[in-house]
């Protein structure tokens, strides 16, 4: 008697497990199933290094048959970005992955995604308020400290320096933050002059004016290559090559090409845009999956100094 009721206790415990089992896979299968949206607004279009995030972006999205990935760009204008995510937000996406153009205008759109329980992903820049799920971004500050370091010792200590800066981005006040944390240890690398930079092809006039008003200067560090081309190209007009240095981020194409050509075209922070496309995807998807659900504030993609000695690496 006790062994025919051992016998119907245990085919119970099995046929309950093995419901819970199926209810499990069933559900896992409608996770897998469900089309998820994701809305991505980036802040402008024809830059190598958004160019290269987009590509990274879309080659995690491929690996998604349930991701339909919308990316909108915002041409560094806040108001359009800020009316890109309302729009995402009102469309109902699933999760958004966002780089700020202003980090301080970005937080109301943020906000409304909050209230509406959009989880927000940040790419490249951060914001200064809302709630997001993490920061995929390169680590800026050290590449401020990379370029900074690069400028002394090929200047020996001495030189005066001109900052190209572009404030509304978190990013680009972290490597301005790294550069100065080189430059104050020495007090003969002065800082002569700040200025926001000049998108193309303002920044041609921005290069002149400058060049004109600082004849005396030996560095010129911009927060992006995208501004230090240009001024490559103003330098070179005017046969000042070999008188003034260039230092910035990114090391695109065009930088290295430049880098080999001539040594006024001193160094570059190289980043891994592709990279960190297609980790905001990636961690966008985990979340929306219940793959994971709780990311560190900060993920940190690595950055590398190029130079003429390491460009054909």
């Amino acid at each position: 008697m006790l062994m025919r009721r051992t016998k119907k206790t245990l085919v119970g415990i099995f046929i309950g497990i093995t419901l819970i089992t199926l209810s499990a896979l069933g559900w896992a299968g409608e996770v897998q199933a469900k089309e998820f949206r994701v809305g991505m607004a980036l802040k402008i279009k024809d830059n190598p290094f958004f160019i290269s995030l987009t590509e990274g972006a879309q080659n995690e999205a491929s690996k998604h048959a349930n991701l339909d990935l919308t990316i909108v760009y915002a041409e560094e204008k806040a108001m359009i970005q800020m009316g890109q995510v309302e729009s995402f937000v009102a469309a109902g996406v699933d999760a958004l992955i966002i780089s700020a153009v202003d980090t301080k205008a970005l937080i109301s759109p943020i906000e409304l995604a909050n209230k509406a329980n959009i989880p927000v992903f940040c790419v490249d820049t951060g914001v200064e308020g809302g709630k997001i799920e993490t920061l995929i971004a390169s680590d800026n500050h050290l590449a401020g400290l990379l370029g900074g370091i690069y400028m002394v010792k090929r200047l020996n200590g001495k030189g005066n320096v001109v900052l190209i800066e572009w404030p509304t981005s978190q990013s680009c006040r972290e490597r301005i933050e790294g550069v100065e944390a080189v430059l104050s240890i020495y007090p003969d690398m002065k800082i002569i002059h700040r200025e926001m930079g000049k998108l193309p092809p303002e920044t041609t006039t921005l290069a002149e004016n400058i060049l004109t008003a600082f004849p005396d200067v030996d560095i010129i560090y911009t927060v992006a290559d995208i501004f230090t081309v240009e001024f490559y190209r103003v330098i070179k007009m005017t046969g000042k090559q070999d008188e003034i240095f260039l230092v910035s981020v990114d090391a695109t194409p065009e930088a290295k090409k430049l880098m080999k050509e001539s040594d006024c075209y001193g160094a570059s922070v190289a980043q891994q845009p592709f990279l960190m496309g297609e980790l905001s995807v990636r961690c966008a998807m985990q979340y929306l999956t219940g793959e994971k659900t709780s990311f560190p504030d900060f993920v940190p993609v690595a950055v590398k100094l190029i130079t003429k000695e390491n460009v054909e690496e």
